[in-house]
């Protein structure tokens, strides 16, 4: 989909393009794989597009999908790398009458970032689940690292579905698409098969936050996501559940990363867990220097 080509239909199994997967040296199943965006640098022209079906929104924009020309349920967006913003292109068939562009900081970020699955079935990159997958978080831009279970040797991993930027619960189903180049880093992190993670972790500066996944049942991914806080802050640092229940209300912060509904596949939700002293590493490992990533 090009602005000389904004018409053109993409095919579903060829959405979600991931690069790999990368054998990783020394990850043996039952470990963790810590991997890091280092960088990520996006080409200077994205794109985002809506239906007629999906997405809190879909039933207001209906007759602009009705017709076969998806010009107009298509929008692109220039991305100035010196200046860091991400501007959406007007309309042809509808000039702005706003005040100002639709102009706002580029926040790069992967969409998909996974591991082999368990087993010998292969899975497609649209869905996420306990592999990771297409998690749609936001979080997982520079700078970040990601947890995940090893479930092959060598991990296996893949990455892709590049946004330029993303909104949490992606309502549309789009961010702004884009091609690039990301740069990542992995550790391995051993002795952790006890360590009770179902989903993904993924750890910024200032938090870590668990994922829950589930097919189309939004309430049902917020109660995961908070299980896997809960079991964590348990596990790792002590907590009572009842501590870990009060802590997660006052100060956790709980999110949408995938809700485009009503739509098909999964939706995920995050728990954003504060680093203070009680809870300051997604895994105590990580705070004593061992299976430092």
């Amino acid at each position: 989909v090009t602005p000389a080509d904004p018409s053109v239909e993409v095919a579903y199994e060829k959405l979600n393009p991931v690069t790999g997967p990368v054998f990783v040296e020394g990850a043996e199943v039952g470990d963790i794989l810590a991997v890091t965006i280092q960088n990520i640098q996006t080409d200077s022209i994205g794109v985002a597009r809506f239906g007629s079906t999906s997405g809190q929104l879909a039933r207001h924009v209906g007759p602009t999908c009705a017709c076969s020309d998806l010009s107009k349920c298509t929008r692109f967006f220039d991305v100035d790398k010196e200046e860091n913003m991400v501007t959406m292109r007007d309309s042809l068939e509808n000039p702005s009458k706003r005040i100002a562009p639709i102009s706002f900081p580029a926040s790069p970020m992967l969409g998909v970032i996974g591991l082999a699955p368990e087993g010998s079935a292969h899975v497609p990159t649209m869905p996420a689940g306990n592999h990771g997958g297409n998690l749609d978080d936001r979080m997982n831009g520079i700078s970040s690292t990601i947890y995940l279970r090893v479930n092959q040797p060598g991990g296996l991993l893949s990455v892709g579905d590049m946004h330029a930027s993303q909104g949490d619960g992606e309502i549309c189903g789009c961010g702004v698409e884009i091609s690039g180049e990301v740069q990542l880093s992995c550790r391995v992190l051993k002795m952790m098969k006890s360590v009770p993670m179902e989903f993904p972790v993924t750890e910024t500066d200032t938090h870590w936050h668990t994922h829950g996944v589930t097919i189309e049942n939004i309430p049902g991914a917020t109660t995961v996501a908070c299980e896997e806080a809960a079991r964590l802050l348990v596990d790792q640092w002590n907590f009572t559940m009842e501590d870990a229940f009060v802590f997660l209300s006052v100060k956790g912060d709980l999110g949408l990363c995938q809700a485009c509904h009503p739509d098909k596949g999964t939706q995920i939700a995050r728990m954003s867990v504060p680093k203070i002293d009680a809870c300051p590493r997604t895994f105590r490992c990580l705070l004593i220097g061992t299976n430092e990533p």
